[in-house]
């Protein structure tokens, strides 16, 4: 029998078959690091760790089991799994939908207090990563019209499903671009129509996107957002620590073999809080063509905010 500590093994779904599962291939990668046709002789005085981590790397595809493709699926699946705490492990997983929008009222403090931000009531919001639409609701007190923008096509089936507000409207991301000719196409109607793309937002989302992709996403929130509009979003900036490192290393053994969550936490590769030094994007914020750039917060996160040109 093995125990797992209670709070040290916590795969998505409990069940007996995704344990059993777990146990077989760590018996599969054990002996395939150690077995004379898998391995090459030279490399089997090395330390298993890094045997471990060459055989994972090699034999992922076949290791796999029902885990999700993507972060995309991570998402989509999260919430219906474990209910809001996939967003907010402060939310209770019995939350009603009211109350989840009630949470949201906090997480802007900081957007206003630390990060500067400044909506116009008159003025519309484009929210990347929105989810289910919990945050939507909170900026859509607050403005004309709330784009939401997920890379989760199930997330924002469930954001429609549970809109309360009429002024919000949900849009599809592809993972490759911020502004997607569908959703480049609302913005656009919107304007034809007098309304003026003033803010584009992001709590707690970007730090999953690689720096070649964020800098593409400031490009081209600068080239839909009004003159004078805003970018406001919260990054963490602090350099990873030797334990989160080795964390890393072990959640991508444990999606290869199968586990797809560890401590509350999904293993997915593409589902990894990245570190984007201050500097930097401060730098990249100046490149895509903001001024007024301002950063806040603590060593670990801080919000940032950029303003276009008039």
């Amino acid at each position: 029998m093995v125990d797992f500590p209670n709070g040290h093994f916590r795969p998505i779904s409990c069940e007996f078959e995704r344990v059993r599962s777990f146990l077989l291939h760590i018996d599969l990668i054990t002996s395939m690091a150690v077995s004379d046709h898998s391995i090459p002789f030279a490399s089997r005085s090395m330390p298993m760790s890094t045997l471990l981590e060459d055989r994972v790397r090699v034999k992922s595809s076949i290791l796999s089991v029902e885990s999700p493709r993507s972060a995309t699926e991570w998402w989509d699946r999260a919430y219906f799994e474990q209910g809001p705490t996939s967003m907010d492990k402060l939310i209770s997983r019995d939350a009603t939908w009211e109350e989840i929008v009630d949470s949201a009222e906090k997480d802007l403090v900081d957007a206003f207090a630390v990060g500067g931000m400044d909506l116009d009531p008159e003025g519309d919001v484009l929210e990347i990563g929105c989810g289910v639409g919990r945050l939507s609701h909170a900026l859509a007190r607050r403005s004309r019209h709330v784009f939401g923008a997920d890379i989760a096509p199930k997330l924002l089936e469930e954001a429609r499903r549970k809109q309360s507000l009429p002024n919000i409207s949900y849009h599809l991301l592809d993972g490759t671009m911020l502004v997607t000719p569908e959703l480049r196409e609302s913005l656009s109607q919107a304007a034809a129509r007098g309304q003026s793309l003033r803010t584009v937002y992001s709590y707690e989302v970007l730090y999953y996107v690689p720096a070649p992709l964020l800098k593409k996403y400031f490009r081209e929130a600068l080239e839909v957002l009004a003159p004078g509009g805003e970018i406001v979003f919260q990054l963490n900036c602090e350099l990873i620590s030797a334990r989160t490192r080795v964390g890393f290393k072990l959640r991508d053994w444990l999606y290869a073999c199968g586990i797809t969550q560890w401590r509350g936490w999904p293993t997915h590769p593409e589902f990894r809080r990245l570190v984007h030094p201050e500097a930097e994007v401060r730098a990249w914020l100046l490149e895509a063509g903001f001024e007024q750039i301002t950063s806040c917060g603590t060593l670990r996160q801080k919000w940032f905010r950029g303003i276009k040109p008039e």
